[in-house]
């Protein structure tokens, strides 16, 4: 039983890590994506100049204005940087040291010098590096990560840092775990930073503070005095133990974390430690159950018989040995499925978020990249499609075929390792044949499965292979597409050929990777029909694709704005219903290409009022006031006999019938486009 509580806790150490790297990428996203608004680093350089001009500090009204003007712009997507990416800070930083400008998150509060606490901002400030890591702060301690914001002429304008709190971190670990899971913080550390330490998140018993914690109760008061009466170090492993409180055991595992400064100057003494604890009883009651059975069995065969004494006692262990085994085998399963998915969709995320943030960030001009992010936000969506079935292992993943080029696949794929071919250093060689440069001939393929096998093994190659050099070659023979990826690094010993393609294997690496990305890569060019074969090479290693392609019946039409593709307006009265004001207004604007009339509404309560003249309506399908079966259900009762088309972001066949059986005459995925109008909204009014 203790080696199954140590090796849970190893575990519970394992999900903490991850699940910190995983909010310190989110927060590096989301402070990304925000530093390269041009509106808003416009607005703080002016506000930057107000300050100046103004006194410094606090500056005075211009300064005002300039902060309002930075929320203006930010607040539209301040509900998605919150509930999509768990958000809860966005502060703008001024230097020399440190003033704060804007707290998005606290507008009231800004002027004040933060030099001698947020020493990352001032590290960012100085050196302009971004950096990410755990801080602690005037109001909370955050998980952060911190960027540069310069000026179009390069000039340092400031910092821009977003963090979250340990509290969504936690939650997610307790659904993980199922153990309750607590942040303590060392109470001389806090006081120093904080403006005011709140009583209630006080334990007096170990002079310590409550950072986050999923379960406040008085065993907290005892597992943290035990847990601080040690002399930690902050590399010290994580510990487990049983802790017994007024008669109850509790498993416990906590760990040492250090803050940013502390790592930074190789402080010895922790800031804190994230503590995990449940309770140990149902595994004790079980055990001395068995046991009282197990002494009461043999004492009454002992008085009948003794050799009944020994049946008795093999029957009862081998029954304990059972339960004991499938409680094993359950937890050991639970874990195993949690891991694999996050592996999934981390690996699957990864590689088209990164192509689209290296087109933004290296590209001014967008127009011209426009086919370019189509197809990766395309990707994305078929991304989000295939953690359903992820999560569904019975549904199977159902071929996506394309009219495309190889010559326009092999681009979307450099596309797509572009990012991870920059950060490694690595020479990419691109070995086209005559045919493909050559050919605009198109052909009816997965393309998204082939570009993320052939990328995936771009990517090995550049951050495992540990050579200087990778060739990647595309060319187009006898109805089949080749690929080949080949580098000049240390190749792949003998040993591990066997599990080459298995899921979660590594293999001999230093770099980070989730052991998913050949199993993906074969699982998806075999359902293709087609093959991969890995060479040894000397020095370094080879892998080779072969996919049959089948011609296009017809000519894939270029992707060209919606405008341009529109017909005549028809003469229909349409409402559109959607809560997101984003989705609204850009719905409205595609959908006015096509017809004459076109009412928004953000709730289903408002589109009703509007049913005496309505053609079709065009609703989304969660919403918070009304959603979409209670707006047809409603819509029908009322005698509406127009048209209803329904938008779900749930690729469900079941779902989608559901919605027909309640009156929809249409379901389509989301996005909106207008492919999907032509190719559904319009025959149904036609």
């Amino acid at each position: 039983m203790l080696d199954r509580f140590q090796a849970e806790g190893v575990n519970n150490y394992r999900f903490y890590q991850e699940a910190f790297s995983e909010s310190l990428n989110r927060m590096s996203q989301s402070v990304i994506m925000v530093a390269h608004d041009h509106s808003i680093v416009e607005s703080f350089e002016k506000g930057a100049e107000a300050v100046s001009s103004e006194g410094g500090g606090a500056g005075g009204t211009q300064a005002a204005f300039y902060r309002s003007e930075i929320l203006e712009h930010i607040l539209p997507s301040w509900k998605h940087l919150t509930n999509e990416f768990g958000v809860r800070q966005l502060h703008f930083h001024l230097p020399p040291g440190d003033t704060s400008f804007l707290r998005v998150h606290l507008p009231a509060k800004y002027g004040d010098d933060l030099s001698n606490l947020r020493h990352i901002i001032v590290d960012v400030l100085n050196d302009r590096q971004p950096r990410t890591g755990f801080e602690l702060g005037r109001v909370y301690s955050g998980i952060r990560s911190v960027v540069p914001v310069n000026s179009e002429n390069g000039e340092l304008i400031g910092a821009l840092e977003a963090g979250t709190s340990f509290s969504l971190l936690i939650n997610m670990l307790k659904q993980l775990t199922n153990n309750d899971v607590a942040v303590l913080m060392d109470l001389n550390r806090v006081d120093d930073a904080m403006w005011q330490t709140p009583a209630e998140r006080l334990l007096e018993q170990c002079n310590c503070f409550i950072e986050a914690t999923t379960k406040k109760n008085p065993e907290l008061q005892v597992i943290g005095k035990s847990i601080f009466s040690e002399d930690r170090r902050t590399d010290d492993p994580a510990k487990t133990t049983l802790i017994d409180t007024n008669g109850n055991q509790y498993v416990v595992t906590s760990f040492p974390i250090q803050d940013y400064v502390g790592i930074r100057d190789s402080v010895d003494v922790p800031v804190g430690q994230v503590v995990f604890w449940r309770s140990a009883n149902p595994e004790f009651s079980l055990l001395y159950s068995h046991l009282i059975d197990t002494s009461v069995l043999v004492l009454v065969v002992f008085l009948i018989l003794l050799t009944a004494l020994w049946f008795g006692i093999r029957f009862t262990f081998a029954q304990l040995q059972e339960i004991v085994d499938s409680q094993t085998k359950a937890l050991s399963d639970l874990h195993k499925k949690s891991g694999q998915l996050y592996a999934t969709v981390a690996h699957e995320l990864r590689n088209p978020v990164a192509a689209i943030d290296m087109i933004a960030d290296g590209t001014a001009d967008c127009e011209a990249n426009k086919p370019k992010i189509k197809l990766l936000t395309e990707q994305l969506m078929m991304t989000l499609d295939d953690m359903q079935f992820a999560i569904n292992p019975d549904l199977k993943r159902p071929k996506r075929e394309m009219d495309i080029s190889i010559h326009d696949l092999d681009e979307t794929i450099l596309s797509v390792v572009a990012p991870v071919v920059k950060s490694t250093g690595v020479r990419l060689q691109i070995n086209f044949s005559e045919t493909v440069r050559q050919s605009k001939q198109k052909w009816r393929i997965d393309a998204y499965r082939i570009r993320i096998a052939a990328s995936n093994l771009i990517k090995n190659a550049c951050l495992h292979s540990e050579g200087s050099e990778v060739e990647f070659a595309s060319d187009i023979k006898d109805g089949h597409l080749l690929m080949r990826v080949k580098d000049n690094g240390k190749g792949i010993p003998d040993e591990m050929l066997d599990d080459l393609f298995a899921p979660f294997t590594r293999g001999d690496t230093k770099a980070e990777g989730t052991g998913m990305g050949l199993h993906i890569t074969k699982t998806w060019i075999e359902d293709l029909g087609g093959t991969i074969h890995y060479h040894r090479l000397s020095p370094g290693s080879e892998f080779c694709i072969e996919v049959p392609l089948n011609e296009s019946v017809k000519q894939e039409k270029e992707l060209h704005d919606p405008i341009e593709k529109t017909s005549i307006q028809r003469e229909l009265k349409v409402d559109l219903v959607d809560d997101d004001k984003v989705l609204r207004l850009l719905g409205k604007k595609l959908l006015s290409n096509y017809f004459t009339t076109i009412r928004a509404h953000e709730s289903g309560r408002s589109c009703l009022q509007t049913l005496n003249d309505s053609e079709l309506i065009i609703t989304d399908l969660n919403m918070p006031e009304m959603d979409g079966y209670q707006l047809i259900e409603e819509a029908r009762a009322s005698g509406f006999g127009g048209r209803i088309v329904v938008l779900t972001g749930n690729n469900s066949e079941a779902e989608a019938q559901s919605l027909i059986q309640k009156g929809a005459d249409a379901v389509i995925v989301k996005p909106l486009t207008a492919e999907k109008i032509d190719g559904s909204i319009l025959n149904l009014i036609t």
